[in-house]
């Protein structure tokens, strides 16, 4: 099972910044993604369930971001490179 960590969160946030992966997409589907975690958890998190039900982009980014940087406040490394890499990968998916 995925451990849904601030990290994990905010590569998540970011293929879906990046449009990597979006809310209907062909193969990437983020709400898929969330129900199958609301399913096999007992408990799940509220912005796994929130991020469950939003469509517009910038307000899931806006729910992922919320919980990425509520307390405990944890040391995040750079995630540059991971998005350069999302970029790219939707780049090259599309052309």
């Amino acid at each position: 099972m995925i451990e849904l960590t601030k990290q994990f969160a905010t590569k998540l946030g970011i293929m879906v910044d990046s449009r990597l992966i979006y809310y209907k997409h062909y193969y990437k589907h983020y709400y898929k993604f969330c129900d199958e975690i609301i399913e096999k958890m007992d408990n799940p998190p509220y912005w796994i369930i929130e991020l469950a039900t939003i469509k517009y982009i910038p307000e899931a980014t806006k729910v992922i971001n919320e919980y990425v940087l509520s307390e405990p406040f944890e040391k995040m490394p750079d995630f540059y490179d991971f998005y350069i890499a999302c970029l790219y990968l939707k780049y090259k998916r599309w052309s």
